[in-house]
């Protein structure tokens, strides 16, 4: 692997600027309300771009169906989800829940830097606090997040960062505007990751976890590197091999975390330990380290599909 390559400064014109200042003042006055209402808005906001976003509808929904219909096939869906794969106003509820649920997403983006230890304390439920005692004791070596663009996908690195009291190391990719991806790199800065290019972060990420700090990586979508095709959810997706050769070569403990919305400022985060081969042809044991991946996936997303909002994009090889 490469050592990531610098990410270039940013030019921001006079409609960038003003882009950012409205964005600004808007953090700085949903950080001042309370929750209930501005996840309400937010969601309006989903369900206006659910409305007239028709082509990310359709795909939206053909996603979602796969993944309802491979959830009853393996005895995984909740009832909920049963019912979307049968009946198709309780699977376009749901497709509307995909949308509602992304638009929150930019609302903790807004707010994560102002959730404090006490807020996450009173807001965010742990599934197993053992798991996460464990996960963020980094006191011999360091510690390996993956996670996928679901639910509240900020809150995990909030928590590891005031936890820790370091930053957690992110590859991130950059947006196409390059005045909000300023502002999201101060943002998302300010709240404890430490952002980097994802081309090349490989070298960067090993020597991070090794040395005793905290990395956290996405693994459901290609972002800076090779992909390679992989069983999810009954067919073949293109996801990303950084998190195992990342995980495999640093030799650390790699958790699957996501953080679902339970209401309205109200979360659960899970973790789910991915063990990484220790010995073997490195083709073998990152076939192997994919697969327990997927299976946590399959884990944490069967909690809530509507919250996985990587169904706004194609996923699978056969074009959805």
């Amino acid at each position: 692997m490469t050592m990531p390559t610098a990410v270039p400064p940013f030019r921001v014109g006079a409609t960038g600027r003003m882009t950012v200042v409205a964005v600004r003042g808007l953090a700085w006055l949903v950080c001042r309300l309370p929750d209930a209402p501005l996840h309400r808005l937010f969601a309006l906001f989903g369900e206006a771009h659910y409305r007239f976003a028709g082509r990310r509808r359709d795909l939206a929904r053909r996603n979602l169906r796969r993944v309802c219909r491979d959830l009853v096939q393996r005895g995984l869906a909740s009832p909920r989800v049963a019912e979307a794969a049968r009946d198709k106003q309780a699977l376009e509820r749901l497709v509307q829940e995909v949308f509602r649920h992304h638009a929150r997403y930019y609302l903790e983006v807004m707010r994560v830097a102002s959730y404090s230890a006490a807020y996450l304390a009173q807001h965010l439920a742990v599934d197993d606090p053992g798991l996460l005692d464990e996960a963020l004791d980094t006191r011999e070596q360091g510690v390996i997040f993956v996670g996928l663009h679901f639910g509240a996908m900020e809150l995990p690195v909030r928590l590891a960062a005031l936890r820790l009291h370091a930053p957690v190391l992110v590859p991130t990719e950059a947006l196409p505007d390059p005045a909000m991806q300023a502002w999201f790199r101060r943002q998302r800065s300010a709240a404890g990751a430490e952002l980097i290019d994802p081309y090349g972060a490989g070298r960067r990420l090993v020597e991070r976890a090794r040395s005793g700090g905290a990395v956290a990586i996405v693994g459901d979508r290609p972002i800076g590197g090779p992909g390679r095709p992989a069983p999810l959810f009954g067919a073949q997706a293109l996801l990303p091999v950084g998190p195992a050769l990342v995980a495999i070569q640093a030799g650390v403990p790699t958790w699957a975390t996501a953080v679902r919305r339970t209401g309205p400022g109200r979360y659960a985060l899970r973790l789910v330990p991915i063990a990484a081969p220790a010995s073997g042809p490195l083709k073998v044991r990152v076939a192997a380290f994919q697969a327990a991946l997927l299976v946590a996936f399959d884990v944490l997303i069967a909690d809530a599909p509507e919250q996985w909002w990587t169904l706004l994009f194609p996923i699978w090889e056969d074009g959805t």
